[in-house]
C-alpha cells in the first residue's frame, strides 16, 4: 500500500521505493525515540545510583539530620513553589533529594547546612529562590524554613 498523503510520486521513483523510504524513515524515527528514551533512562538511574562512598564521607549525625529534614519536606502539610510553579510536599522532597545525592556523590555537602544552601534554597537553573506555605497564607523561603526546623531538632537532641 502507497502512503503518498495525496502527493504524487515523481516519476523516477516507483511503488517499492517509496514503501522503501518510508519504512526506513519510520525506522529511523523509531531507533532515534527509543535511543533517546534509553538514553534518559540510564542517565536518571546513574543520577540516582548510590556510590557507596557517601556514607563513608558524611558524618552519620549529619546524614540524619538531613535525612529528619527531607521526611519533613515530605510529611509538611504544605506546598513548595519552585521556579513559579507549587508543587506537592512529596514531589518537593523528591526533587530536593535528587539534588542533594547528586550533591553529595560530589562530595559538595558536609554539613547540614551545606545541605540547605546547595540543595533546599534556589533552583540551580534559574537562581530562584525555593519558597514553602504551610497552613496559612504565609509564604517563606524553604532555605528559612527548613534552618528553623533544623534548629529545634537540636534543640531536643540528647548532648
Amino acid at each position: 500500500m502507497q502512503r503518498n498523503h495525496g502527493v504524487p510520486p515523481a516519476p523516477h521513483i516507483n511503488r517499492l521505493s517509496l514503501v522503501a523510504l518510508e519504512t526506513t524513515g519510520a525506522t529511523t524515527r523509531t531507533l532515534w525515540s527509543t535511543s533517546s528514551l534509553l538514553m534518559s533512562l540510564l542517565l536518571c538511574c546513574w543520577l540516582l545510583m548510590p556510590t557507596g562512598a557517601e556514607a563513608d564521607t558524611l558524618d552519620p549525625q549529619v546524614a540524619i539530620e538531613i535525612d529528619h529534614l527531607l521526611e519533613h519536606i515530605r510529611t509538611a502539610p504544605c506546598r513548595f513553589n519552585r521556579n513559579g510553579t507549587w508543587h506537592e510536599a512529596d514531589e518537593a522532597a523528591e526533587h530536593i533529594g535528587r539534588k542533594y545525592r547528586y550533591l553529595l556523590r560530589r562530595d559538595r555537602i558536609d554539613s547540614t547546612e551545606d545541605f540547605i544552601r546547595q540543595a533546599a534554597t534556589a533552583s540551580s537553573i534559574s537562581g530562584r529562590a525555593y519558597l514553602v506555605q504551610c497552613r496559612s497564607d504565609t509564604v517563606l523561603k524553604t532555605a528559612d524554613w527548613l534552618t528553623g526546623i533544623l534548629a529545634e531538632l537540636r534543640q531536643h537532641e540528647p548532648p
